[in-house]
């Protein structure tokens, strides 16, 4: 990052698609006070954000969990007019639910015409991090009307909420859904089903299932 930080001080009047690169850049090395440090530079010079730049503050923002900024951010998304935009809604509901503010997250979602699984993951996520695990279930079975094929996130998510209702026959289903789907070596779903089968009592069977 010093290299690219350099290079991109080195230009004079850097445009837009070179903000959004280092900003972008941040993100992606997880340096969210930067990225916000680079958003509030690129206002301050007198650019104007698009659908690109919002959705990296947006994950800085639910990273830091600076409520107080995240309103700001929204309110900026709405003066420039990218409200509307999938990549940004999906970046506000995720924000919300991980801020805690799971009505608020909601009601994002509620008003999505085209929901992606990143969508569904991200609410279900929510309310399955902020102890809603019954809306979290609901919300998966809705999904999976769908066409649209579970995610190993969101699968993470609905295993913890079987394991925080303690439904112990759902929550095998869930796990051969797992395997049909090839996810069963994710590390992070392993973890999940082994707090689910400890919470059920089977601390070595579980995986003879």
């Amino acid at each position: 990052m010093f290299y690219a930080r350099k290079l991109f001080d080195e230009f004079p009047d850097p445009d837009l698609f070179m903000w959004n690169a280092i900003i972008r850049s941040y993100s992606r090395n997880k340096m969210y006070m930067d990225v916000i440090e680079m958003y509030r530079w690129m206002k301050w010079v007198g650019l104007h954000p698009d659908k690109f730049t919002f959705p990296c503050v947006l994950k800085a923002c639910s990273e830091l969990l600076d409520f107080g900024l995240s309103c700001l951010v929204h309110a900026h998304i709405a003066v420039y007019g990218f409200g509307s935009h999938l990549f940004v809604q999906n970046g506000l509901v995720a924000l919300y639910a991980k801020c805690g503010r799971i009505g608020m997250a909601r009601m994002v979602f509620d008003r999505l015409y085209d929901r992606t699984i990143v969508s569904w993951t991200a609410i279900i996520s929510g309310y399955a991090q902020n102890g809603e695990a019954l809306e979290a279930l609901r919300l998966f079975n809705q999904m999976r009307n769908t066409d649209l094929k579970p995610d190993w996130i969101s699968l993470v998510s609905v295993m913890k909420a079987y394991t925080d209702v303690d439904d112990f026959e759902q929550g095998k289903c869930l796990h051969a859904c797992v395997i049909k789907t090839g996810l069963e070596d994710e590390p992070d779903l392993l973890i999940s089903l082994t707090a689910f089968y400890a919470k059920c009592g089977l601390h070595n069977g579980w995986m003879n299932l």
